[in-house]
């Protein structure tokens, strides 16, 4: 064992216990997870982590929140979720399979994993959703680079095979995960709940299966909630989930155990008869590190014909999709245009395209605050900040048919965001 990937560390003669979870819900785990982003933040750095993930059911509404005030707070945030994995094809709708889905924890490793997450998260709530947002394993192959994987709580695929005693079925498909992720990027997740009997039934089979494939163990605590004393209160949620009472028998509770946060020291003296599966956590936490660029605007990059550039290219659609839509428009009939003829226009987005036809900014400016002092009274604003030039793109890109006209647009686009910017003005 090197320095490194001991979770045990040296520091002011003390030696501080190293750990990360893995598997964490937060309110965004909807009826599921109790505790909010700030508390798992404040509750990790009081407990002296340096990293923690958050991995909701199925979404990653909570990503940037997390990210944001995990960074602040000086802790590493690990980015990922509990993903809902279709038994076969994710847009099959089978009412009759007993399991319509398996849990499967992914993070992500690098900015590559988090693009791939995306795209799988956007996929499995696109076309996957059938009662969860789900994938399946081939979305998995076709966006695996920069994730790892954990096999999941008891939801999981391979703790259901070992439930059902079929340790040779969780063998094939235990190795299948790791040809979908890479060795050393698929992890067997091991808890410790002694309290619900399902979890101390297949403890023994995971440490075999990870004996038998080399897939290595790493530790989780399954965090639902921040300390012991919340797990009433996260109990009357999943009551509310459930649509049960708190005092129905046969009803989904997790207060047998404790989900709560625990402590780096706490995780260490449960797991000291399996110390690789505490350090496998530490050492993936200390490969995933995402960086993102927030402030920034992102938009796609369209490829161009050789030649072009964007405004010339934006020109040239307009010029040439324009015609169908208002046949023969001339220069006097656009100056003719008044704020009565603008407000029986059926939509601002075709005023707006006419406008683009006008030869100088002085009168684009002039006809556009015209129809936005049209539209003032009713409410409309017509051209929201820095988007007119796009819907005047949009309006003319989309129109089928070709005619003749006389003018050519002279507005650039950069124009007429300027004149977007100072229409938006007048509103305050």
């Amino acid at each position: 064992m090197n320095e490194n990937n001991n979770p045990q560390e040296s520091t002011g003669g003390k030696n501080k216990t190293q750990f990360s979870h893995l598997h964490t819900h937060s309110h965004y785990s909807l009826l599921d997870g109790l505790a909010k982003i700030d508390d798992l933040v404040s509750r990790a750095k009081e407990l002296g982590m340096e990293s923690l993930a958050l991995t909701d059911h199925g979404n990653l509404y909570g990503a940037i929140e997390f990210y944001k005030k995990a960074k602040a707070a000086g802790i590493k945030p690990i980015l990922g979720l509990e993903a809902y994995i279709a038994p076969g094809n994710c847009r099959d709708k089978n009412s009759q399979l007993s399991d319509k889905y398996y849990h499967l924890i992914l993070l992500c490793k690098n900015n590559i994993g988090w693009k791939n997450l995306i795209k799988l998260v956007t996929a499995a709530h696109l076309e996957g959703f059938y009662y969860k947002p789900r994938m399946d394993k081939n979305l998995l192959r076709q966006h695996s680079d920069g994730l790892i994987a954990l096999s999941g709580c008891l939801s999981g695929e391979i703790a259901r095979l070992l439930l059902k005693q079929k340790f040779e079925e969780a063998r094939t498909t235990a190795l299948e995960y790791q040809e979908i992720f890479g060795k050393g990027n698929f992890f067997l997740e091991i808890g410790h709940h002694p309290a619900i009997k399902e979890t101390e039934k297949i403890k023994e089979n995971l440490i075999r299966l990870s004996k038998e494939t080399g897939i290595p163990l790493a530790a989780t605590q399954d965090i639902h909630y921040l300390k012991p004393e919340d797990s009433e209160y996260h109990d009357i949620l999943l009551a509310v989930q459930t649509g049960n009472k708190v005092g129905d028998a046969d009803r989904l509770t997790l207060k047998e155990d404790d989900f709560s946060m625990r402590s780096p020291e706490q995780m260490a003296e449960i797991f000291k008869d399996l110390p690789e599966a505490i350090e496998n956590a530490v050492k993936i936490s200390e490969q995933c590190e995402v960086k993102l660029e927030l402030g920034k605007t992102l938009l796609p990059k369209f490829s161009l014909p050789n030649g072009e550039n964007s405004n010339s290219y934006l020109r040239k659609l307009v010029e040439e999709k324009i015609r169908g839509r208002y046949g023969n428009l001339t220069r006097t009939h656009l100056n003719n245009i008044s704020a009565r003829d603008m407000s029986q226009f059926p939509q601002d987005q075709e005023a707006t395209t006419k406008v683009c036809l006008l030869h100088t900014e002085e009168e684009s400016t002039q006809v556009l605050r015209k129809l936005a002092i049209s539209r003032a009274g009713c409410g409309d604003f017509l051209v929201p900040p820095r988007c007119s030039c796009v819907a005047a793109a949009s309006a003319a890109a989309s129109l089928p048919r070709l005619a003749d006209t006389r003018k050519s647009l002279a507005t650039r686009a950069g124009d007429i965001i300027e004149m977007g910017s100072s229409i938006s003005k007048l509103f305050g």
